[in-house]
């Protein structure tokens, strides 16, 4: 009950909805997807030769992984990382009951994902467009767009939206290794408390 008030911190609240063993559970999954597909980037900064500076080795080590994250492949590491996210709610969709009406249905489907859900796949879904058109411009080298703010902005924001890609991959992991909850009925029972609670509280100023 205390802890009540995290349910309404975009992301710390999608993280809080599930049990501390499932997190260890998800993480161990994670890691191990996450260095296997990471490995394309890491052998090519391996293989490659070292730059001059005075940097340590280490550091240019980073460094040639950050520069890996262009434009091209920042879509797709996005659009690879995001997709799960986004498939969850159509997997909740098709489980929802037939006899809703298709408004009342996608309302019910909301309802039965993790808090903070909504956010991240409406997040997701502009990452991904915004990302499209840069690496589409990135691709077809159109004249005029290598000087548009989109294009000058993503690269710069690139470790920003792939941290953010991991957080909705690593979301969609935990999803689905942790134990089955109805979310409704949270949701519900997390309504009825706050009614519960401004009652008292008009009851008292009475």
């Amino acid at each position: 009950m205390r802890l009540r008030w995290i349910r309404h911190i975009p992301l710390a609240n999608s993280f809080y909805c599930f049990s501390l063993q499932s997190h260890k559970k998800a993480l161990s999954k994670f890691v191990t997807l996450w260095v296997v597909s990471s490995l394309p980037v890491i052998f090519a900064v391996l293989f490659s030769i070292i730059p001059e500076g005075d940097a340590s080795i280490e550091q240019k080590f980073v460094e040639g992984i950050r520069k890996c994250l262009s434009v091209s492949e920042l879509f797709v590491y996005a659009a690879s990382f995001l997709s799960p996210l986004l498939y969850i709610i159509f997997e909740k969709y098709r489980a929802t009951e037939i006899e809703h009406s298709k408004g009342s249905r996608i309302s019910e489907t909301f309802k039965r994902v993790f808090d903070g859900y909504q956010t991240m796949f409406f997040s997701a879904i502009v990452i991904l467009v915004l990302t499209a058109a840069a690496y589409t411009a990135a691709k077809t080298s159109s004249a005029g767009l290598e000087d548009t703010f989109l294009y000058g902005l993503l690269p710069n924001l690139a470790w920003y939206v792939y941290a953010f890609s991991l957080v909705c991959w690593y979301m969609s992991i935990l999803e689905g290794v942790a134990e089955p909850v109805d979310f409704v009925s949270v949701n519900r029972a997390s309504e009825d408390a706050l009614i519960v609670a401004f009652t008292k509280k008009r009851k008292t100023n009475q």
